[in-house]
């Protein structure tokens, strides 16, 4: 059974309620959606109608509108839990690709960052790379470290010393 927070009429009153026995496939889905941080919501409509959502982080990811009727609630339910596995899925992929980036691209600025103070302790001329400079993220290190350090080469333009 799948834990889901209901709202009640007519103030949305939170009420946390297990789903009736699903298949096996839709338990499975359920839980895994629950074990990466979704939470399902069911809350009743003016109408007849009924709302099934699955909020991942700050959002509703999927969401299902049905009549409030026998059958039809079941099956909205199990297509909810299997559009909100899918979309949470597509979400942690893309976290976790961000994540990889994030990391290459820390280690990445590290590594220049320690070259570029190697270099300095050297006596070499640090040149400017516009890529790591304008890094939103890490650039701020780079600026630090060469503006006033020593003359930049820029090397776009032949090797010509900024003063």
């Amino acid at each position: 059974m799948i834990p889901v927070t209901q709202f009640l009429r007519p103030n949305g009153r939170k009420q946390e309620i297990v789903s009736p026995q699903r298949s096996d496939e839709i338990e499975k889905l359920g839980a895994e959606c629950i074990s990466w941080g979704g939470r399902f919501t069911a809350e009743e409509l003016q109408g007849g109608m009924i709302s099934f959502a699955c909020e991942y982080g700050d959002f509703d990811i999927a969401i299902e509108l049905c009549r409030n009727e026998t059958g039809v609630t079941s099956t909205a339910f199990d297509k909810m839990v299997r559009d909100a596995h899918k979309r949470i899925t597509i979400a942690k992929e893309e976290e976790n690709e961000d994540m990889a980036n994030y990391k290459e691209r820390k280690k990445r600025n590290f590594l220049a960052f320690q070259q570029g103070a190697i270099d300095r302790k050297n006596g070499v001329v640090v040149g400017d790379n516009p890529h790591e400079l304008n890094d939103p993220e890490f650039g701020w290190w780079f600026k630090g470290w060469t503006e006033g350090v020593a003359p930049v080469t820029n090397s776009t333009e032949g090797g010509k010393q900024d003063a």
